[in-house]
């Protein structure tokens, strides 16, 4: 039987490491999609890591990134993406048809309130296509309730 593929968007932050360190150590085979340059983490040396361009006051990044995260999860071809904090990759997660889970860490939630449209639109559909939202907050679940997601 073929060992479940979990690729997670993220970036290199000890939450996310620890969520893969945990399912690498269940037998999953684990990957790690992320535009950070610098590890808030031990590097995790146990999965394959692709890096996409960091980020840029422009903004320059976002379209090129999403495209390039699209090739990957067709490349790798996981059975789930964990996503986490980072709504501008949900349309690669749409694109890529490959169903996913959203995790969302604070200030990306705590801000949508007062976001732009197109944010808060990516942050809408990363919400609404995702198998499952998790929070580690109650006022994180209540702006999203409050966005119209149950």
């Amino acid at each position: 039987m073929a060992k479940t593929k979990i690729c997670y968007i993220s970036p290199l932050s000890i939450h996310s490491y620890r969520w893969m360190e945990a399912f690498h150590q269940r037998g999953y085979i684990v990957y790690l999609i992320t535009q950070s340059s610098c590890w808030v983490a031990p590097e995790p040396k146990f999965i394959p890591v692709f890096r996409l361009q960091a980020p840029s006051r422009t903004k320059r990044h976002v379209i090129p990134n999403m495209l390039r995260t699209v090739r990957i999860l067709k490349e790798i071809n996981p059975d789930l993406v964990h996503l986490h904090v980072d709504h501008q990759y949900s349309l690669a997660n749409v694109l890529s048809g490959v169903p996913f889970v959203l995790t969302s860490w604070g200030l990306e939630v705590q801000t949508l309130p007062h976001a732009n449209f197109i944010q808060k639109s990516l942050a809408r559909i990363a919400a609404t296509k995702a198998c499952a939202v998790t929070v580690d907050a109650k006022c994180l679940q209540e702006i999203w309730v409050k966005m119209g997601i149950p």
